[in-house]
This record gives C-alpha cells, sequence and structure tokens, in this order.
C-alpha cells in the first residue's frame, strides 16, 4: 500500500479570492458551518470576492488511535520497501 491512510474527518477546499481579507473571511465563514453542522459533503459557492468548492467527509473510523497505529505500519512499509531508507 502506497497510500498512506486517512483520518476519519477530511477536508478538501479549492477556494479563490479578490484579496487576502476575503480569503479570511471565506475561511471564517467555512469554519462557521462547519462548526454548526450546515455544511454539506459537497459545496460550490460563489460571491462578490471570493468562490469555492469543497468536500467534506465526516467518518467515525479511524479513531485516532487506529490512525496512529495504521500511520506506523504504513511508514514501516514505506521504509522497509526503500531498503531501510525512509
Amino acid at each position: 500500500m502506497t497510500t498512506p491512510p486517512k483520518r476519519a474527518v477530511q477536508f478538501r477546499l479549492e477556494l479563490q479570492a479578490d484579496t487576502v481579507d476575503h480569503l479570511v473571511t471565506a475561511l471564517t465563514d467555512l469554519a462557521t458551518q462547519i462548526c454548526a453542522g450546515k455544511l454539506s459533503t459537497h459545496a460550490i459557492s460563489g460571491g462578490a470576492f471570493s468562490s469555492h468548492e469543497c468536500w467534506l467527509t465526516v467518518a467515525d473510523r479511524p479513531t485516532h488511535a487506529e490512525y496512529i497505529r495504521e500511520l506506523e505500519q504504513w511508514r514501516d512499509r514505506i521504509t522497509a520497501n526503500r531498503g531501510g531508507n525512509a
């Protein structure tokens, strides 16, 4: 397996804005929606000063401990495949 494990919650975002301030406003708005549980799994939005497309995945697993274990196993496989050099 060459693909590293994934955490239970993933967020992918493509965001464009006219200024850094508009970028900050858009990110703050997205964070507010996520905190309120109002962001869908896929969202597209465009406004006067920014536009975005995002994907949110929330799963029960892996837990943090499971993720760390999977990550260590993945790292060990990669290291072994490279002859002991990570």
